[in-house]
């Protein structure tokens, strides 16, 4: 309960910030949006090399190929959607097959966080490991 109130004076002194507000608005809301598990239009965060071999992009899984697509690839992919930074509402819809996916322990919602700000919020998980890695000087960062 107690918790409950801290976060909702939190987040109303944020809202209070005329350009913070309004950002944190719209990411909280896309993040609600795409993070629900009983409309989980997003089922895993993964990687993939995107735009071109060699450079890496997050993405994520919405299904695997089927229908007349299937039958014209005659092969198994998956559909991964990858969203534009700092708008994950446009994107690109790449088929791509299993072995070429690496899947991410993060969940949806870190990834968009990760994504909507443009690197800035890693998950706790990998900004542990780069806490570790170099000696605690960018952990929280």
């Amino acid at each position: 309960v107690i918790g409950r109130v801290l976060i909702g004076v939190s987040e109303a002194a944020i809202n209070k910030i005329p350009v913070i507000g309004a950002i944190y608005r719209t990411v909280k809301q896309i993040v609600d949006t795409f993070s629900k598990e009983n409309t989980a239009v997003f089922q895993h965060a993964v990687l993939i090399e995107f735009p071109r071999k060699g450079l890496h992009s997050i993405g994520f899984v919405t299904g695997s190929v089927k229908g007349e697509i299937a039958e014209g690839i005659g092969a198994e992919k998956i559909n991964v959607f990858v969203p534009t930074t700092p708008n994950p509402t446009s994107g690109f819809l790449v088929m791509l097959p299993k072995e070429e996916i690496i899947f991410l322990d993060m969940t949806v919602g870190e990834g968009l966080k990760l994504l909507i700000s443009g690197g800035a919020v890693a998950p706790a998980a990998a900004a542990k490991k780069t806490a570790e890695h170099d000696g605690g000087e960018n952990a929280g960062q």
